[in-house]
């Protein structure tokens, strides 16, 4: 599953934790789990469904166990969904959705490319065992929660604090123990994904688009999306992305498989 805009709460005996544009969740067939919105605002995303066998032999080239799991495939609950990923799955989204031209050739292989990539991130998440850390990844959650609902505002360490019952200095802690990561570089990852989101919508002003974001200007903001995505903005908002996939889309090794929605 995959989040645009918000975030949620899974909670089920696959330890899903709190979802929002930044992670991936992976939810195991026939588990049931509960969602809520501690957070508020809701959320809009998209899921993908993976074939049986495809999952399998995707699996397999990062665990040669996971045959033995065939009732729980996924490792885990989770895993970061970098922009680079996130352009990936807008793309698709489009190319499903009827927003651009594709053939069922183009779609699969889209959809495969996305498949692989998420579930090797959930082999190498980097995050710290759970053991001994409930604290800082419970922390971790309300903060991600907290900025994803409010992606535009210009936050101050010590009011994020105040809202949350914590400190400054606590929260940094816990959320770089909690993610390998800084909340500076989160909130920017955020806003990233908002504009991606937007950008490929057809955004008509990217300077407006920009402040809307929490960024101080056009070019702060186009430094800062070039940085992470490899792109400027302006390529995707021209449409760029829907002609030149191969170009945008950093490279990764290639796997064979096939796959169904």
């Amino acid at each position: 599953m995959f989040l645009r805009t918000g975030s949620f709460r899974a909670n089920s005996s696959d330890r899903i934790g709190l979802l929002d544009c930044t992670r991936v969740g992976f939810f195991n067939a026939g588990v049931p789990f509960q969602s809520a919105h501690p957070f508020g605002g809701g959320d809009a995303g998209s899921d993908m469904a993976v074939r049986e066998d495809v999952l399998a032999e995707i699996l397999s080239r990062y665990d040669p166990k996971s045959a033995d799991r065939k009732d729980r495939p996924f490792p885990s609950g989770s895993a970061p969904c970098p922009p680079a990923t996130f352009l990936l799955h807008r793309l698709l989204l489009q190319k499903v959705s009827g927003e651009e031209p594709a053939d069922e050739l183009e779609v699969e292989e889209l959809a495969l490319l996305l498949a692989d990539r998420v579930i090797a991130a959930s082999f190498g998440d980097g995050r710290p065992a759970e053991t001994g850390r409930r604290r800082e990844n419970d922390e971790a959650e309300e903060i991600r929660g907290y900025l994803s609902a409010r992606p535009g505002k210009r936050h101050r360490l010590d009011e994020v604090a105040r809202a949350l019952g914590s400190s400054p200095f606590r929260l940094c802690r816990s959320f770089r123990a909690a993610t390998g990561t800084t909340i500076h570089r989160y909130l920017t990852h955020v806003r990233i994904h908002r504009a991606i989101d937007r950008l490929a919508g057809g955004c008509p002003d990217i300077t407006d688009l920009a402040l809307d974001l929490g960024f101080s200007s056009h070019s702060h903001f186009t430094a800062a999306f070039r940085k992470t995505v490899g792109v400027t903005p302006e390529k995707i908002r021209r449409g760029v992305i829907a002609r030149r996939t191969a170009a945008l889309l950093p490279s990764a090794p290639s796997r064979a498989a096939a796959a169904g929605n």
